[in-house]
């Protein structure tokens, strides 16, 4: 289904084969890879789309590290996004300094999406 790659995300066009594929490459799939910054480009039949409109700042956020280490991804070939759960800014999370606190059990904050069929499903269809 898919492959893992060094260098250009797509277009092949690298000045240099082991560069880091541009962040404007990712962007025009509507998405930031967070892979990118190692020079790994992913590769499959999907066409996947964020359930969140812009990239999260961050979904994990402890003492010494803040990264966007979760997704919720979807085909935009059969579903569309109605809506996403809104996230807590930076300065609410570090109220208590870190993740997991009093107010977030957990060290990664919880994503939320609504999506809609854009095509009818059956349960019978041959895959």
């Amino acid at each position: 289904l898919g492959s893992a790659t060094r260098g250009s995300a797509s277009s092949g066009s690298s000045s240099s084969s082991s560069s880091a594929p541009r962040s404007d490459e990712w962007e025009e799939d509507g998405m930031m890879a967070a892979l990118g910054g190692l020079g790994i480009a992913l590769r499959h039949p999907f066409k996947f789309k964020s359930a969140y409109k812009a990239v999260p700042a961050f979904t994990n956020f402890v003492a010494g590290y803040v990264a966007t280490l979760d997704w919720i991804l979807f085909d935009e070939r059969g579903l569309e996004r109605v809506g996403s759960a809104k996230l807590p800014g930076r300065d609410i999370v570090e109220k208590h300094t870190a993740l997991p606190s009093r107010e977030f059990p957990s060290d990664h904050l919880l994503l939320a999406a609504d999506l809609a069929w854009t095509t009818p499903f059956s349960s019978s269809s041959s895959q």
